[in-house]
């Protein structure tokens, strides 16, 4: 998933029409990329747009004022960090040997979002890899490493994301992970 643009915007539904309607609404409201627009577990729908700034808060507004009662989350986060696309593709980062492991674990995908984006702006960390919401009952992981002490001030950022939001499942820390994480992961 190629993702070069500044601002990104999480929306997640109650209703897989609905979400689809927004879809077309988001398109045609300004020029934004649709990275992801599918149904996921628990039968809610998630959309996904990148832009420019101003371009996706205007169809994101669009999207709020479309949405009716069946928006459960929305996110909009101005400048993202670089390294929230490629792992939301389902890309792989950089490796994880020789670097401790922080995971965290939300029962919002568009919270867990958010808190990948605070936690990769919190220290030099890869974000190694993000699931959202398919196939894992609604929920959202996401996994990153770097040196031990970022990867703790990352997992309590992302912990207090979380909690704000009243999202947090777990979070873990693995300070050397043994090669059959490695492989599992």
């Amino acid at each position: 998933m190629k993702f070069s643009e500044s601002a990104i915007s999480v929306l997640e539904f109650t209703s897989i029409t609905r979400g689809l309607f927004v879809v077309d609404v988001v398109a045609k409201k300004a020029d934004v990329k649709v990275l992801l627009a599918e149904p996921v577990s628990h039968g809610k729908f998630i959309l996904l747009f990148t832009g420019g700034v101003g371009e996706v808060e205007e169809s994101y507004a669009a999207a709020l004022d479309a949405s009716g009662d069946f928006l459960v989350e929305n996110i909009l986060i101005a400048q993202v960090t670089r390294e929230l696309g490629p792992a939301i593709g389902g890309e792989s980062s950089a490796p994880f040997a020789n670097h401790a492991v922080g995971m965290l674990e939300s029962t919002s995908i568009a919270a867990a979002v958010e808190a990948a984006d605070r936690v990769m702006k919190t220290a030099p960390l890869n974000l190694n890899r993000f699931r959202m919401g398919k196939g894992i009952g609604g929920k959202s992981y996401f996994i990153f490493s770097g040196m031990l002490e970022d990867v703790q001030a990352g997992i309590e950022v992302g912990v207090e994301q979380l909690e704000s939001y009243g999202a947090l499942i777990g979070s873990e820390l693995i300070a050397r992970p043994n090669a059959e994480f490695l492989e599992v992961v």
